[in-house]
């Protein structure tokens, strides 16, 4: 019955953390500038994809790592969880002041730096454990083996083998390319249009219009 339950909660989202102060507290003071955000970003603004990203996956993140827990039946958030958060919210800022630089990036010709590379990674592992967090194992461990074989390839013999990919160039394709990368078409979409229906959409329902 345990080794059912595990494999189970394994193939499920994980369950929401209780609400303490700081987590309430963080998850008001980045959600609220976050609409605003939003809301300015659809009536005047005109920011480059990669930067509008940024602000917008960043802050969700945060409050998903702070909101969520790692397993099902887990009822607190973890120190490391409050580490990853801290990291996260760094990578994102560090990104968000190199976004004049990375919106003139040229793929296969600029050149990554160390802090490049280390905040593109950093996003990219938040992303698969909240991929983990809210749409279970199955689809995580799909991305996994296609990172794996982007990574790992090339020591694959006959006819699935393919040229060596570079961390860098790995880091580039997921978090600088706006053609399929973390911040490209969908999350444009869903950080231009996507996200006011849904606050909108809460606050007639809160509002009790609908």
């Amino acid at each position: 019955m345990r080794a059912a339950t595990i494999i189970k909660n394994a193939f499920v989202g994980a369950d929401k953390a209780p609400l303490t102060r700081i987590t309430r507290g963080v998850a008001i003071a980045l959600a609220v500038p976050l609409a605003i955000f939003q809301i300015w970003l659809s009536l005047y603004a005109n920011v480059p994809p990669n930067a509008l990203g940024v602000a917008f996956l960043t802050p969700l993140y945060v409050i998903a790592l702070l909101t969520t827990t790692g397993e099902a039946g887990k009822k607190a958030v973890n120190y490391w969880e409050y580490l990853l958060a801290v990291l996260t919210a760094s990578s994102g800022i560090y990104l968000l002041t190199q976004s004049e630089r990375l919106s003139g990036w040229i793929l296969g010709l600029s050149q990554f730096t160390v802090s490049d590379i280390l905040a593109g990674c950093i996003l990219i592992l938040v992303t698969f454990i909240l991929m983990k967090r809210c749409v279970g194992l199955g689809i995580t461990l799909v991305v996994s083996l296609l990172f794996a074989y982007t990574a790992l390839g090339h020591m694959i013999p006959g006819f699935l083998d393919h040229r060596k990919f570079e961390l860098a160039e790995i880091v580039e394709q997921s978090i600088v390319s706006v053609n399929g990368g973390l911040f490209g078409t969908p999350i444009t979409a869903a950080a231009t249009y996507v996200y006011l229906f849904v606050v909108f959409g809460k606050l007639l329902e809160i509002s009790g219009g609908g």
